[in-house]
């Protein structure tokens, strides 16, 4: 197995990186879409991604610029300096941040495959869009 991006044993991140849902009344989706949710994640992670996923629902990407991002299920995407931290990034889906109060049924699994995709394909797009 390849050598981990992350130290997660000694990571520290801020509070302020719990998901947004916990402020937005978020409605879990069905169970049956978790699930599929999660077989596709798992099936666009590697070995490292997955073994950390299934450890502690947290992996870490390795974007263009050679900057690492930690995401997870209670994560936001988080750029990671010198192994601490360093910058976090709000990128909920669209419907999610605009629905006025309706809720979002869109697996967290999702969002972060999408993430991942983004960070590794597009990351300096990813960090123009994410706020």
């Amino acid at each position: 197995m390849a050598t981990p991006l992350v130290d997660w044993d000694k990571l520290v991140v801020p509070s302020a990186c719990v998901w947004v849902a916990e402020n937005y009344g978020f409605v879990a989706p069905a169970a049956e879409a978790t699930q599929r949710a999660t077989a596709l994640l798992l099936a666009h992670l590697n070995e490292q991604q997955r073994a950390d996923y299934q450890r502690i629902q947290r992996f870490a990407v390795l974007g263009a610029s050679g900057v690492v991002h930690a995401m997870g299920l209670r994560l936001y995407p988080t750029s990671i300096v010198e192994g601490r931290a360093h910058q976090r990034f709000c990128a909920p889906p669209a419907r999610f941040h605009y629905a006025g109060g309706d809720s979002c049924r869109i697996p967290m699994e999702d969002l972060l495959l999408t993430w991942k995709l983004f960070v590794e394909g597009a990351e300096a797009e990813f960090l123009t869009i994410a706020r």
